[in-house]
């Protein structure tokens, strides 16, 4: 075949092959003309065959002129230009060349992506890129064949992040979405002959629309109509979050279920409206026939807003009986719907709204602070993703969403009905603000950080039961195998201390002005005091179970004695100042403590825990002094972390160990719980919401040998 010249007659040539695709019609009960495409997909694009390079085994495509495709449901466009295409695995070399699509196999990588750019072709942007071939015997076959002119197609694979709508055609309801944010995942060479007889494959039209024209072009592969009917499953966001009317901050109310083919219905006779009735206009009109269109009944609109220009009713009056026009004609199709589409349009959009209503309340909760609203880590992102449909809607609007309303409180009487259904009825709101604030509220309690977490080592509590706890020297220790292979048995200590957990909780109320000014302010500043007063709560229960007998701490199981006892050489009763000499005593007596197994455990101190009395003693006693005379050095400084308890009184200080190494104490939360929780429940016959917060928290002395206690002078 002979090799083309790469002149305008090219150009033109690929600007056809990027012309409208079709596929086969949709199966009875489909209806997707108002949802954009998800997943990765995929069009044809074309090369020029002049720009091969023996000498580098290279070759420039032309991926993308953006042209529009039918794809029978829809029509697909692509923007073209550096803001829309994430071309980042271009620059780590992870675009590769494939074999018709085929990534399952190493065999069908041709080459790869070197590089890419836009040029200007006939006028509009394109996508262009240089690929090199593998050196691989099916890169060199197809580098042959590109070479001789044999193999010409180009096809492009990329995953669309964001559409938008740029055009309706009312009469046929075909929608054209645009990708304004897409990534380039990989190109194809593909063996697409031209089409003989009129160029583009024809599709079966949408019932009552125009038969489509055809233009010069070529038939689309069996790769592609396959990866197309592969990506088509609904998903993403809903036609209704990019087609409905937009507030001032761009965002959609809530999206409507695809509807069936529309019906026409005669036209309600309208209540008069005085001649003041507010107009539509040209923007609200043309959002309201959006909106009509997808609730299936366009005609409908079209007599309401003549109604309106006329000044019969008013702009809320129309809405209104738009709503109840949809409703009526959905009881009348309900016994005819199919077991299909319209089930999993309602399914996935229900989880939609219950993955991003509690990221945006979550986000506002943060923004109320002052904070980020999303962290830059997966999480974050994938929250910052599943908030985006729904992000600057307000508490009241959030609410609507979760009970299908279709349009947005306007009033503070709406808001209010809005409210009260949401939690009056079995709505998911009451579970979405939970998940919410407790989201929040962990982020709060993880914050506070209690002093007593300082010496205390933390365990799960799996149940309420009494809870045995492990110490050193309960396990046995390992002995020598002799040389018979006899492995010896030994014993768990038997003297275990036990601790258990213990539920709290306690109720409290969100107002109803609260809820009605969408206050997330108010609640996250009540969210931040009832994290803090939780740590707080935790912090009082330790001490006051550590503090008992004088601060000797309660009574052990192991040899019914307290914690600190002259018994336990943790002990000096007689109390003496910090300083040096005393710490030193205090230090050789924790490092001397045995196990059960009577073996010397060497544990040095890592903490000086002291009241708020002592606290400057203590600074004074650890502070790193540098000075010529070892007699005068301080050998604790830099050595010790300093605690500082609210909770204790008097001049009683004492030394800690690691709680990493072993502890005196413990403490823990219920098993599956990392914080205090929260349940919205409305209350029966008053105004707002109660809001019941419980924890279940457990604390214990379970051993004595990782402390020592001065009783201070």
């Amino acid at each position: 075949m002979k090799t083309l010249a790469f002149s305008a007659a090219a150009l033109a040539a690929a600007a056809c092959l990027t012309a409208p695709m079709t596929r086969d019609a949709p199966h009875g009960g489909d209806d997707r003309r108002a949802h954009p495409p998800t997943g990765p997909q995929v069009r044809f694009a074309a090369f020029m065959p002049t720009t091969y390079d023996a000498t580098e085994r290279t070759v420039e495509l032309v991926l993308s002129l953006g042209s529009a495709v039918d794809r029978h449901y829809f029509v697909e466009e692509l923007e073209i230009s550096a803001e829309a295409i994430d071309l980042g695995r271009v620059a780590r070399g992870l675009v590769p060349l494939l074999d018709s699509h085929n990534r399952l196999g190493i065999d069908a990588m041709l080459g790869t992506i070197a590089s890419v750019r836009f040029e200007t072709i006939n006028g509009a942007q394109a996508l262009v890129a240089l690929a090199s071939f593998a050196d691989t015997q099916a890169g060199r076959d197809a580098e042959g064949m590109v070479a001789r002119g044999e193999l010409r197609g180009v096809s492009i694979g990329y995953d669309p992040k964001a559409w938008e709508i740029v055009a309706i055609d009312l009469e046929t309801e075909k929608r054209t979405w645009r990708a304004m944010k897409w990534e380039l995942l990989e190109a194809s060479l593909v063996p697409v002959p031209a089409d003989s007889a009129a160029g583009v494959r024809s599709a079966a039209p949408s019932p009552g629309a125009h038969p489509q024209p055809t233009s010069p072009g070529t038939v689309a592969t069996h790769h592609e109509d396959e990866d197309m009917r592969r990506s088509l499953s609904l998903g993403g966001r809903s036609a209704a979050t990019f087609d409905a009317p937009r507030d001032a901050g761009g965002q959609a109310p809530a999206p409507a279920p695809a509807p069936a083919p529309a019906e026409t219905r005669a036209a309600a006779p309208a209540p008069a409206a005085p001649a003041t009735a507010t107009r539509f206009s040209s923007v609200e009109a043309l959002a309201f026939v959006r909106q009509a269109a997808d609730l299936g009944v366009a005609a409908r609109a079209e007599e309401l807003i003549g109604q309106n220009d006329r000044g019969e009713i008013s702009i809320e009056t129309a809405n209104r009986q738009l709503l109840e026009a949809s409703a009526e004609r959905q009881r009348a199709a309900t016994s005819a719907l199919p077991a299909g589409s319209g089930a999993r349009v309602v399914v996935e959009e229900t989880d939609r709204i219950r993955a991003g209503v509690p990221a945006v309340l979550l986000a506002g909760l943060r923004r109320s602070a002052g904070q980020a609203e999303f962290a830059d880590t997966e999480v974050g992102r994938a929250q910052r993703a599943a908030a985006e449909p729904y992000a600057r809607h307000t508490l009241s609007e959030l609410a609507a969403l979760s009970i299908g309303e279709r349009t947005m409180p306007r009033s503070a009487a709406e808001r209010i009905d809005v409210f009260q259904r949401a939690f009056h009825t079995t709505s998911d709101f009451p579970l979405l603000l939970s998940g919410a604030l407790n989201s929040r509220l962990l982020e709060n309690y993880v914050a506070a950080q209690p002093v007593y977490r300082r010496i205390a080592r933390q365990m799960t509590f799996m149940d309420f039961r009494a809870h045995d706890v492990l110490r050193p020297g309960d396990f046995p220790q390992l002995q020598k195998v002799s040389e018979a292979g006899e492995i010896k048995s030994g014993t768990l200590g038997e003297k275990r201390e036990r601790v258990y957990v213990v539920p709290y909780g306690i109720t409290f109320g969100l107002s109803r002005q609260l809820l009605v000014n969408d206050n997330l302010g108010a609640m996250d500043q009540i969210l931040a005091s009832q994290g803090q007063s939780v740590a707080l709560f935790e912090e009082i229960t330790f001490f006051a179970a550590k503090n008992v007998a004088s601060g000797v701490g309660p009574t052990l199981a192991e040899d019914g004695k307290a914690v600190f006892h002259a018994d336990h050489n943790n002990y000096t009763s007689s109390g003496t100042v910090i300083n040096t000499a005393n710490l030193g005593i205090g230090r050789a007596a924790l490092r001397k403590q045995k196990n059960l197994a009577g073996q010397a455990m060497g544990i040095a101190p890592a903490i000086l825990l002291v009241s708020p009395d002592k606290e400057t003693e203590a600074e004074q006693q650890l502070a790193t002094v540098i000075v010529n005379d070892t007699a005068k050095a301080n050998p604790f400084g830099g050595r010790l972390d300093l605690v500082v308890g609210g909770q204790l009184t008097g001049n009683a200080w004492e030394l800690y160990a690691d709680p990493s190494m072993g502890a005196n104490w413990t403490w823990g939360l219920l098993d599956g719980f990392q914080a205090p929780r929260l349940r919205v429940e409305d209350r029966f016959g008053q105004q707002g919401v109660d809001v019941q917060l419980e924890h279940d928290f457990g604390c214990g002395a379970i051993d004595y040998r990782f402390g020592y206690r001065n009783a201070g002078a």
